[in-house]
């Protein structure tokens, strides 16, 4: 009876070190392939001798599970809109131009801002006489939906490629200098008429500033936050 209970007793502190040593070896692991996070090691420093804990193991290495959001600097982060990207160089938006044929009948030509910048000397010399005629109200309401189609988009140039392996630390630690902490939006026409009426043409973009970053706790996804200026 005796040998058979140390039987037993040698046989559960050989399984529970075996466990133990399963635990061991997998949290080696982690650490190799991760680091842990604030929240991990919080975690794991709350936890009492004989219990059990369970923690987000985190981003696998390699995923491209992340997501960036941007809100007007003056707006609660609340109000975040995932940024999109985009390979065009200029906003992908268009506006009925009436009486832009420079003749004596008025025309109307749709217009990309692409095609906007694509204009010949001459014909961007007639395009900017007719706007002349147009009211300031009338090219503040133009400059508006140019400005809007850009907002919320991103030219991807590959620089947020890094983020596709990254751990959450190494994204805390970038937010100020890493190639994706400031990212700029398609560029978009900004009409403006002086006084002579001259109407001139600027072409601006809308900088995005990472300022802070998370994780999910439920699919170990990234996400970065931006703000932007409201002009």
């Amino acid at each position: 009876m005796m040998t058979k209970m140390l039987h037993m007793i040698t046989n559960f502190f050989d399984s529970s070190l075996s466990n133990y040593w399963v635990k061991i070896k997998d949290t080696k692991q982690l650490l190799n392939n991760e680091h842990l996070s604030d929240d991990q090691e919080t975690t794991l420093a709350q936890t009492k001798f004989g219990s059990s804990v369970s923690i987000n193991v985190g981003k696998p290495a390699n995923s491209s599970n992340f997501a960036l959001y941007a809100a007007s600097s003056a707006s609660n982060s609340a109000n975040a809109q995932e940024l999109v990207p985009t390979s065009l160089p200029y906003v992908d938006n268009s506006w009925e131009f009436p009486d832009v044929g420079g003749g004596n009948t008025p025309t109307y030509s749709k217009l990309s801002a692409a095609d906007i910048a694509g204009l010949s000397a001459t014909n961007l010399a007639n395009f900017k006489q007719a706007l002349g005629k147009y009211s300031s109200d009338a090219l503040s309401k133009i400059n508006n939906n140019f400005k809007s189609a850009a907002e919320m988009q991103y030219v991807d140039s590959g620089q947020t490629d890094a983020l596709k392996s990254a751990d959450l630390n190494s994204v805390k630690s970038g937010l100020q200098n890493a190639g994706w902490s400031t990212l700029q939006s398609p560029k978009y026409p900004v009409f403006t008429k002086d006084g002579n009426e001259s109407v001139s043409i600027d072409w601006q973009t809308i900088s995005y500033h990472a300022k802070s970053a998370n994780q999910d706790s439920n699919d170990g996804s990234i996400n970065v936050y931006y703000t932007f200026d409201a002009q």
